[in-house]
């Protein structure tokens, strides 16, 4: 008895490694295709929300003028012992029921 080869494919090889290089195609197609529709959509929310803000601060924009002027004249200065963490403390006590107050403790001996 002879050994023989048994082929189940019908296909050639090399028509199997062309079909091999044509998926290669397809999947870097379809890859491109996704980063192309991420960046386009990365511009386009982009743009949307730089269009949201410049509709909020034409709205705003008194009471973006008015805090600007604020804190040009405000300053809370003084040498140790002075009151300055007085001043602030009794403020937080006349407004938190009014507001919520976020501290952030920068320099913490």
């Amino acid at each position: 008895m002879k050994n023989r080869k048994v082929r189940i494919s019908h296909y050639s090889e090399m028509e199997i490694k062309n079909l091999e290089i044509e998926i290669i195609i397809c999947i870097i197609i379809l890859l491109m295709s996704f980063l192309i529709s991420v960046c386009v959509f990365k511009l386009r929310l982009s743009k949307a929300e730089d269009q949201f803000s410049e509709n909020l601060i034409y709205k705003r924009n008194k009471d973006l003028e008015r805090l600007k002027d604020y804190f040009k004249e405000f300053n809370i200065v003084g040498v140790w012992g002075s009151g300055k963490s007085f001043v602030i403390n009794e403020l937080k006590k006349h407004i938190k029921e009014e507001y919520e107050i976020i501290e952030n403790n920068i320099v913490k001996w």
